[in-house]
């Protein structure tokens, strides 16, 4: 084997990649649910990832998703020429993705201001500033971006990311960025949907009950209070059998404030969250 095919070869096969592929939807999927099931005060204990779980979470992606597609589909057009240019214009866009991810779900947020601040001042300095006076000797401003990627390249090829991308392949080494990144817009994105989310499913003989997520085998679903929209840190499962036969209204009862926000400052200590298990109507009937 020449060295020329050795380079070009990848240690990842086909079934590998399909595993990592499979096990990548499971993991970003198991994010989102966690994340989600969080926000109303459930533990991780009780997330189940299923089909349905992961047609819920890129639904919830599509719109922001769908807002980045057509950001990058104009970033493709006017895309530069010049290698480094495309690499500087390409770590630009990865610092950027999930601070632009939080501010298009949850909107402005005045608790965000800092992370957009520390994230451009790092981004104006080492990619603007900096090559522009050291390397003010080369010339124009496009000289002197290329003197400084030519000289932060080989330092960058040694890092592990670097590496794992000469090992693995460009395509393998897509995936693993998208690991990296996808749990955490996954989180963002069940965060913001959780805090926005108005419109629940309501069990008919329990107005105060908010259905969270149906599941095959149980319901999970939260206790709040109607006129002022809390949480009282309670969350039921109900198991769900054969003869269950469970009646539900959709009704508009959010967003809910999360039971362990306070409302004035408090010294008590912090409530737990509290599960009530609950038969099925029929069981309690008999």
């Amino acid at each position: 084997m020449s060295e020329e095919q050795f380079k070009n070869r990848s240690i990842i096969t086909e079934g590998i990649l399909l595993a990592v592929i499979t096990g990548l939807i499971y993991w970003i999927s198991m994010s989102y649910e966690v994340a989600y099931l969080g926000e109303f005060g459930i533990p991780s204990e009780f997330a189940e990832v299923r089909l349905e779980t992961i047609l819920l979470m890129f639904f919830a992606f599509s719109g922001v998703g769908w807002l980045f597609f057509s950001t990058a589909n104009f970033l493709a057009m006017a895309w530069p020429k010049h290698p480094a240019l495309q690499e500087k214009l390409l770590r630009i866009g990865v610092a950027l993705l999930i601070p632009i991810w939080t501010f298009f779900s949850f909107g402005f947020r005045q608790k965000d201001i800092v992370l957009y601040l520390f994230v451009i001042f790092l981004l104006v300095f080492i990619e603007f500033l900096w090559p522009i006076v050291v390397y003010k000797k080369e010339g124009s401003l496009l000289d002197r971006f290329v003197a400084d990627e030519a000289r932060e390249g080989p330092a960058r090829s040694r890092t592990l990311i670097s590496r794992l991308a000469a090992i693995s392949g460009p395509f393998a080494y897509i995936l693993i960025i998208l690991g990296l990144f996808g749990s955490s817009l996954a989180r963002i994105t069940a965060q913001a949907k959780a805090q926005k989310q108005s419109e629940y499913s309501v069990l008919v003989n329990e107005p105060t009950l908010a259905v969270i997520r149906l599941y095959s085998d149980k319901i999970l679903g939260v206790k709040f209070d109607e006129e002022t929209k809390r949480l009282n840190g309670k969350f039921v499962l109900i198991p769900i059998d054969s003869k269950s036969d469970f009646q539900f209204v959709w009704k508009k009862i959010g967003p809910f404030i999360p039971f362990f926000t306070p409302t004035h400052v408090s010294t008590e200590p912090k409530k737990i969250p509290q599960i009530l298990v609950q038969s099925s109507p029929e069981s309690r009937g008999k």
